[in-house]
């Protein structure tokens, strides 16, 4: 895969109570663009390997004030840039009591 190619996943698995680790290859950079979830019971933590954070929080849209509403409105496609490596990547943690689907979109930007 060469830079400026997409990297995407529409349909990430995440198991009742699991966590799906999205990290680049050694040495990759990846710029994500956008991120999903089948509901607001998915979490999206920030991540290097020992470290994880609470649940990413992609400020207020409208009326939804809390990380429920803000992941749930992330699927109406609202853009925005994460930059991600392989020491430093994000997760989604499935935080409902079933089985949930992440996605994501991103382009490389370094080998």
């Amino acid at each position: 895969m060469a830079r400026g190619d997409v990297v995407s996943d529409s349909y990430v698995a995440i198991g009742n109570g699991a966590t799906v680790d999205i990290q680049p290859a050694s040495g990759d950079e990846w710029v994500v663009t956008w991120i999903g979830a089948s509901t607001g019971g998915v979490g999206i933590r920030g991540n290097d390997g020992s470290n994880a954070t609470d649940d990413l929080v992609f400020g207020n849209t409208g009326s939804n004030t809390n990380k429920t509403g803000q992941i749930q409105m992330m699927l109406t496609g609202r853009p925005f840039r994460l930059i991600i490596t392989n020491a430093q990547y994000f997760r989604f943690a499935e935080e409902g009591t079933a089985n949930e689907t992440g996605m994501y979109s991103a382009i490389k930007s370094k080998d």
